[in-house]
């Protein structure tokens, strides 16, 4: 706990940070896998008329932890750190499953991103977390674990509770969504020698870092690009699947 509010990776001692798939990262991983599951579960026990103010819940919960981050770190900071403005898709994802949340006429298109897009890539934030650097019970450490769950939680209840039904063929909303900020991004990278959206380089231990050191810088936006539409091709597999399937049974029926 000493080293709670240390924000600066230089404030810390040599070996101060956890260990990855250590205890405690694993602790962390457990009890999110638990609350999670726990979130679902009551989300869709939850009466209809009350599964609004759930979601109302959850992203204001999450909203509130990153505001609070960046205050903190504003007021206790000689300078503030350019590079935890939240600008990479998880930060990205925070506003859109915050307007998913109190603007329902958006949902169509806010849920199909935070499936796509924000689901994954909190699960990669968890799996493959950046912040190993830190000590396990630090504030930024604890706050970013939480943020994430929160962040896979949020699509998962809406699944369970069949708020949320993946569709392929709105897929060109979370594409158009990431070309639009994946572009300005590039400058903002160039510009300020950040790495947001991991688009200059990969993020390490990651599997981008495997991608990148396999095909070369010059071909690590193809190869990113590839993965994502890999990852797309699972996720959504078993609704095309169920799709074909209803469709099938459909016409056996209409025939019979």
């Amino acid at each position: 706990m000493k080293w709670f509010l240390a924000f600066y990776i230089n404030d810390l001692p040599e070996g101060a940070g956890f260990r990855l798939y250590g205890p405690g990262h694993l602790s962390f991983l457990l009890i999110i896998a638990l609350g999670a599951a726990a979130v679902c579960l009551a989300y869709k026990r939850a009466k209809p008329e009350n599964q609004p103010r759930f979601c109302r819940v959850v992203a204001g919960s999450c909203f509130a932890l990153e505001l609070g981050k960046q205050i903190l770190m504003l007021v206790t900071l000689p300078a503030y750190p350019i590079t935890q403005l939240p600008l990479h898709l998880c930060g990205l994802g925070i506003f859109v499953q915050t307007a998913d949340a109190f603007i329902p006429r958006l949902n169509k298109t806010t849920r199909e991103i935070l499936f796509s897009l924000s689901m994954p890539g909190a699960a990669a934030a968890l799996i493959f977390p950046d912040w190993p650097e830190y000590p396990i019970l630090n504030f930024y450490s604890s706050q970013s674990f939480v943020i994430h769950g929160l962040l896979l939680c949020y699509p998962l209840m809406l699944l369970a509770g069949r708020q949320l039904r993946p569709d392929w063929r709105n897929l060109w909303r979370p594409a158009f969504f990431l070309s639009l900020v994946s572009i300005p991004m590039h400058f903002v990278n160039k510009r300020l020698g950040t790495n947001f959206l991991f688009i200059s380089e990969s993020s390490p231990a990651s599997p981008l870092e495997l991608l990148e050191t396999r095909i070369g810088s010059r071909g690590y936006l193809f190869g990113y690009a590839a993965l994502i539409l890999l990852v797309w091709l699972v996720m959504y597999a078993p609704f095309i699947v169920r799709d074909l399937r209803n469709k099938i049974f459909q016409r056996g029926n209409r025939y019979s």
